[in-house]
This record gives structure tokens, sequence and C-alpha cells, in this order.
């Protein structure tokens, strides 16, 4: 019996505080375009609540993007300034933001979301990619997160991806 108590706590604290990720498919009715998007959620209320990167297929050059956001308290919400990436051993860059929104939810909490465009540079960078770490700014500082090895692999997969 004690095996199996031990056993189930075992699973149950590896599964904690795992991101998830899944590969979706989206299409643009309005003007055909396709999109292959990585999409990451995160169960532990310090993270991100989402952070996806997004390929458009039918753009020629591809195009890529990261779209993040977070559920919060104003002292989460993020700044109008640049991401900062991290790739192996290159060295730190930043990224634009392109759109920066902000909602307020009836419960009073902040609904905070920011989009940034990737370079050609950067995509190539991501193939080849062992550790990617991203800083976010916030209202407080600055956030960072690096991504899991399995999130990684998948975002490997987005990129080779075909339509």
């Amino acid at each position: 019996m004690k095996k199996i108590i031990l056993i189930l706590v075992s699973i149950m604290l590896l599964g904690i505080g795992q991101a998830s990720a899944e590969i979706t498919r989206g299409e643009d009715t309005f003007t055909g375009g396709a999109t292959i998007n990585s999409v990451i959620s995160t169960p532990n209320p310090a993270d991100l609540d989402g952070l996806v990167f997004r390929k458009f297929a039918n753009t020629d050059p591809k195009e890529y993007e990261l779209w993040a956001n977070r559920i919060t308290s104003k002292s989460f919400l993020f700044s109008n300034t640049a991401i900062e990436i991290k790739i192996d051993s290159y060295p730190t860059e930043e990224i634009a933001i392109k759109k920066n929104g902000l909602i307020t939810l009836a419960d009073g909490r902040q609904y905070s979301h920011i989009t940034a465009p990737l370079t050609s540079g950067d995509i190539e960078k991501i193939k080849m990619a062992k550790r990617i770490a991203l800083k976010f700014p916030t209202a407080v500082g600055s956030y960072v997160y690096i991504l899991p090895d399995a999130v990684l692999a998948e975002w490997k997969e987005v990129i080779a991806a075909e339509k």
C-alpha cells in the first residue's frame, strides 16, 4: 500500500509546474491565410497564462510572431517596449513589440497581451537552438521564461511544417 501511495505522489509531483503545449492550425476567414501555432499554457500562477509561437503559412517569405498573455493584477502588465530573446550563446536580441493590449475584466483583473514579430535570422537560430530564454518587460521589472525542451522541439516542428 505504501508503494502505491509513493508512486501516486511521485507521478503527481512530476506533473506539477509542467507547461502544456500543442500545435494548432488556424485560418483567417477574411484573407484565407493559414497559421500554424505552438500554443503553450502554464499551470503556475506566477508564469505567463499563454505563449503562442505563430507561423503565417501563406506568406512568402514566411512570417513568424510571438504572442503572450497574462491575466493578472497591475504588477504583471506588459510594457510596450521590447521582448529580449537569448538563443544559445548568441548575443541577446531585442524584438520590438508590435501590439500591446489591455482589457479590464469584470472582476477587476487585467488581461494583458503583447505581439512581437520574429525575423528570418531569429528563425534560423531557433531551428538549431538548444536553449531559448525570453525576457518580457512588465510594469514592475522583467519576467524571464525559459522554454522547456519539449516546447522548443514543438517550435521547430512549427517551423518545419507546411500548410
